[in-house]
């Protein structure tokens, strides 16, 4: 069995029981929340409404190199005739549960900063329970201003509009959970040296590659402003050559931004994103096997691909991106993975 532990912890994350439910899924998900779904028959002393409950935190522990899965359980919450069902999200969700300061106000900050600080004044409202761990603090500096904005919605466009990666890490020691903020340039290593996904070897099933959008090549930012005239900042990105190659495409978006500096860095990190399409691969069955084990990667490790190995004209053969992986209780995993080139 891959799966080695299931293990449920009260909000102050001190362990309250260890259960053993049957795993539909967990996945992991790059600056978003991953999930997981497990049912406990009623027969089970431990299907309790103490321990099966909103808010309770909920880890998995493999033994096939994956890394643990750590988060909270949360609505909704399935009652059938004989089973419990209950969902649980990584602990990026927590940040979903709070909303930032009215009138705060971060002048020329780094990325980095600015997340770290969000997370340490929540934790002093009310404790969020998450440490801060590794916080890279390079990259262009922001100002900004929030308002009763919801924390998981800034941090996710902070990393979108910077290209840079957030994750909530737990980590199980002695009957303690810990959940530990990292904030990164970029989460992950380049491994396509060393680590392949081989159709045939440990890639099974069919996989899939789809050219993916948005597909904009110009880039129209507005910031605060009290009307449109010209007290309102606005900002402009665009790439010739993507205009030559896909044709003329826009894209707007107004922003709560009211420095020139920082809506111009918005609009280049989105035009970077968004000037070409990429190429999205979905592989619906990983195996544990040489030459890319499970414990030999993880979310934003970029990995070798070889696909379609039959095909003249479509082999694929090239560096990806890990953006999503989810478990199954087979023991295979369907990732998602991005070509690094793209």
């Amino acid at each position: 069995m891959a799966l080695a532990q299931v293990l449920v912890f009260n909000k102050f994350h001190r362990a309250i029981a260890e259960i053993q439910p049957e795993v539909e899924m967990a996945s992991w998900r790059l600056n978003n929340v991953g999930q997981a779904k497990i049912w406990l028959p009623w027969s089970d002393p431990k299907c309790t409404t103490d321990i099966v409950k909103p808010g309770n935190r909920l880890v998995l522990q493999f033994d096939d190199g994956l890394p643990d899965w750590g988060g909270v359980m949360d609505v909704p919450l399935s009652v059938q005739s004989g089973r419990t069902g209950i969902t649980a999200y990584t602990a990026e969700r927590i940040l979903d549960w709070r909303v930032t300061a009215k009138g705060r106000y971060f002048d020329t900050q780094t990325p980095g900063y600015i997340f770290q600080t969000l997370l340490t004044e929540e934790s002093n409202e009310y404790p969020l329970r998450i440490g801060i761990g590794s916080i890279y603090t390079g990259g262009t500096d922001r100002t900004l201003e929030y308002h009763y904005h919801d924390l998981l919605r800034r941090v996710q466009d902070l990393a979108r509009l910077t290209g840079e990666d957030f994750a909530i890490i737990p980590s199980y020691t002695a009957g303690v959970l810990t959940l530990t903020a990292n904030w990164y340039e970029q989460r992950g290593s380049d491994l396509s040296d060393t680590i392949w996904l081989v159709e045939d070897r440990n890639v099974t099933g069919e996989p899939q590659l789809d050219r993916q959008g948005p597909l904009h090549n110009r880039i129209l930012l507005a910031g605060e402003g009290s009307t449109w005239g010209d007290d309102r900042i606005t900002s402009v990105a665009q790439d010739v050559d993507s205009i030559n190659a896909y044709d003329y495409r826009e894209y707007s978006e107004t922003q709560s931004v009211t420095e020139q500096a920082t809506l111009d860095a918005n609009a280049a990190a989105l035009l970077a994103a968004y000037k070409q399409p990429y190429r999205a691969l979905t592989l619906p069955g990983v195996v544990n096997l040489p030459p890319g084990e499970f414990g030999d990667y993880d979310i934003g490790d970029i990995l070798t691909a070889s696909l379609f190995l039959e095909s003249e004209y479509w082999y694929f053969e090239d560096s990806v991106r890990v953006i999503a992986r989810e478990w199954r209780p087979d023991n295979t995993c369907r990732l998602e993975v991005v070509a690094w080139d793209s």
